[in-house]
């Protein structure tokens, strides 16, 4: 998995903005079946607000994509499979508190130990309380160079995590994560950072 950041983001209309792009590819080999992911992600934020979200992914050799717009007061969810039209839904921005990639920004700002938020969930459109509860500080080792992080429990009906974070000025990163969701125990370590001026 790759994630390129840049805070230079001319839609966020002079306020502060980021934009994520992800690159991932999984492969899953099982004694009868075999299965295989790979996708681009790209997210744009303003304030800590999502402004545009598009994925493209494909699963087993099928196609399918995933966009989100904000549109006034209302998210435009737009799912398109190969072969088939799109589907497109409205849902207002008044019934969440943020998605799971701006959560953390709201938590962190709220200046307090214990909040539960109303998070929008990409995959199934829900709406699930979630709490996150600040757990202490710790430090983990990346490329050589120690990176002290703030450890965050997250819960859900969907998820139990321990998420370790850390922030810079291009925002909030996940250095460690560990928990368990709907797939399965998983977990996730920051391998390397790298800081490039864009020209």
């Amino acid at each position: 998995l790759i994630s390129h950041r840049n805070t230079n983001v001319d839609n966020c209309k002079n306020t502060f903005g980021v934009t994520v792009t992800t690159e991932f590819e999984w492969s899953f080999q099982h004694i009868f079946s075999r299965y295989n992911t790979s996708g681009q992600e790209k997210m744009v934020s303003c304030q800590s607000q999502l402004r545009s979200f598009q994925g493209k992914y494909t699963e087993n050799g099928a196609a399918h994509a995933l966009s989100i717009d904000l549109n006034d007061h209302d998210y435009i969810v737009t799912f398109s499979n190969e072969g088939a039209d799109p589907m497109e839904v409205s849902i207002s921005n008044d019934k969440f508190d943020a998605v799971e990639e701006t959560a953390l920004d709201i938590f962190f700002s709220l200046d307090i130990s214990e909040a539960a938020l109303n998070i929008l969930d990409f995959e199934s459109l829900d709406i699930v309380e979630t709490t996150y509860r600040t757990l202490g500080k710790a430090e983990y080792t990346v490329n050589n160079q120690i990176i002290e992080c703030n450890l965050i429990g997250i819960e859900s009906i969907h998820l139990s995590a321990q998420r370790c974070v850390t922030q810079d000025q291009t925002g909030i990163w996940v250095v460690h994560e560990k928990g368990q969701d709907s797939d399965g125990k998983y977990e996730v370590r920051l391998k390397d950072v790298v800081y490039r001026r864009l020209e």
